[in-house]
């Protein structure tokens, strides 16, 4: 309901005035952010970038570069500075794709294996590529085009999904009791084949 709008006004006039020095600092932020006080930073962040304009653009990039390549910070925050960074120099952005494709990121390996995806890769490239994935419609791409070169991939495997299992049971507890007594189906152990599904 506005609370604390004008300190948050005011905080982000003294910030835009501090000019491109500013903006590593409030990228860094973003970390643990709310979603308003992230709306705050991506108005700040924009006021310094157009007051900057006719800057030297070196100054407005770095920051944006350094927050991107500081795998320590949330990726979600990563993100966000790259979102900026396209939009200030797509060429710098476009050459650190390369160094995502293993990002702990999953946003910003996402557009890296996309990347490389478009610059018709190896097969081994695309094993590499396939490896690295960690969204389905990417994988499904990806094993299609390996496919074609007579490469099968298991997509079950890559995903880790759970394909087979084992059930035992039921047990006696009364009144919890059982939690902290052996069975001897715990302990005596047969290896069966396994329910599949």
């Amino acid at each position: 309901e506005g609370a604390g709008h004008d300190k948050a006004q005011a905080a982000a006039a003294v910030l835009v005035k501090q000019g491109p020095n500013a903006l590593e600092p409030i990228l860094r932020s973003v970390n643990n952010a709310t979603p308003m006080a992230r709306n705050w930073f991506r108005m700040t962040i924009d006021a310094i970038v157009t007051a900057d304009s006719n800057a030297d653009r070196k100054a407005i990039v770095e920051p944006f570069k350094a927050v991107v390549r500081d795998t320590k910070l949330d990726p979600s925050a990563r993100a966000f500075a790259y979102d900026y960074l396209v939009i200030n120099d797509q060429a710098v952005a476009k050459s650190l794709l390369p160094d995502f494709i293993n990002d702990p990121s999953v946003d910003l390996r996402r557009l890296a294996i996309a990347d490389r995806l478009a610059a018709s890769p190896t097969t081994d490239q695309l094993k590499a590529l396939f490896d690295a994935t960690r969204d389905k419609d990417q994988a499904e791409q990806i094993a299609k085009l390996l496919k074609e070169n007579r490469v099968t991939v298991d997509l079950t495997s890559h995903f880790g999904y759970l394909t087979a299992w084992q059930v035992v049971g039921p047990f006696d507890s009364p009144q919890g009791a059982g939690f902290a007594k052996s069975f001897a189906a715990e302990s005596q152990f047969v290896d069966e084949p396994a329910m599949t599904g």
